[in-house]
């Protein structure tokens, strides 16, 4: 079996704060069990030379490592994502129902997984900044000069009062998910943490702009977890709940389009397309090619996939079913006109 070894530095175990640091997060991790949670296998414990924590092996490393890989942009479509963020959340409902708040959650911490019937998952690591809430619903930390803290993926009351609860693990799970739909995009790129905290926090109220590639249904679950108010967040819960329902349209091209213009989508007959905006109005709407490119078409070519289709299809039924009826009952109406008229004539 394959495992990764997570050491505490030599010069880091003589340390008291650093040894009792890393002992709660092996604590923490023992008392876990969930699909998509790192395992944990075991602790190797020697004060004396080295903490180590052995962990399951993740050989397709951190999501954020793959995302961001432009080769593999198309195996990340936009609805494997969505399914990847129903996982999270399962799995950080879990960790709250448990009184755990994880404190870092980011896609650096989200380890990819390929299944025992091929398909790819993701599961969260890295508890070293986790902690359990013993006494009430959040957890203070102490300012310390070299603490290291996710800055862009906290919210206002992380970033000035150092207060953390289940509902700043909500507001960067947000951020996480942004990060996703964007491929792997730097948050709050070169704005310091300072800079940060002014364009979120009032009067600004500023937020990350919707990803290119990210559906609006998926952008407004983002939005609700940034609320400003930590009472106004989903739990964890209310959005594994609300998350698959997001999960946008595909449709299959019947034939091919070849754009016109650089905002134009160009596709093959059979290809498979991710719709994320639409308008029955206009005809118009955006979608994402297998190659995770992004663009317009006004074009009526596709066709639903999936249980869309099946729905389309049972509705065209009924629509031919009434036709048919109505032409039936036109056929009777005329025949009972005609024999009318025969029989006045006579």
């Amino acid at each position: 079996i394959q495992v990764a070894i997570k050491c505490l530095s030599p010069e880091k175990v003589s340390i008291d704060k650093h040894q009792q640091d890393f002992l709660k997060e092996a604590a923490i991790m023992y008392s876990l069990n969930h699909e998509h949670l790192v395992k944990l296998f075991g602790v190797v414990l020697d004060v004396d030379s080295s903490l180590m924590l052995v962990t399951e092996f993740a050989p397709l490393r951190s999501l954020a490592e793959n995302i961001k890989q432009e080769a593999l942009k198309a195996s990340f479509p936009v609805t494997l994502l969505v399914e990847f963020s129903v996982q999270i959340t399962d799995a950080m409902r879990y960790l709250h129902s448990s009184n755990i708040i994880h404190r870092d959650l980011a896609t650096r911490n989200i380890l990819l997984f390929i299944n025992e019937v091929g398909t790819k998952t993701v599961k969260i690591s890295d508890f070293g900044l986790s902690r359990r809430l013993l006494l009430g619903e959040n957890y203070r930390s102490e300012m310390k000069p070299h603490l290291k803290l996710p800055l862009a993926w906290m919210p206002v009351e992380a970033l000035t009062k150092l207060t953390f609860t289940k509902a700043s693990d909500v507001y960067s799970f947000g951020v996480t998910m942004w990060e996703m739909f964007s491929y792997g995009c730097q948050p709050w790129a070169t704005r310091s943490g300072e800079e940060i905290l002014k364009a979120i926090d009032k009067p600004n109220f500023q937020r990350l702009e919707r990803p290119e590639a990210c559906p609006k249904s998926v952008y407004d679950m983002m939005l609700k977890c940034w609320s400003h108010q930590p009472e106004d967040r989903p739990t964890f819960a209310e959005l594994h709940s609300d998350l698959p329902m997001t999960k946008p349209l595909q449709v299959r091209a019947v034939s091919s389009h070849v754009a016109s213009s650089p905002d134009e989508l160009t596709f093959r007959t059979d290809d498979i397309i991710t719709v994320i905006e639409k308008s029955d109005k206009s005809g118009m709407w955006t979608g994402v090619s297998p190659l995770g490119k992004v663009g317009n078409s006004n074009v009526q070519r596709p066709q639903p996939q999936g249980a869309d289709r099946d729905r389309r299809v049972r509705q065209g039924r009924r629509k031919e079913a009434r036709r048919r009826g109505r032409r039936a009952a036109s056929r009777k109406k005329s025949k009972r006109v005609r024999s009318h008229r025969i029989s006045h004539r006579k």
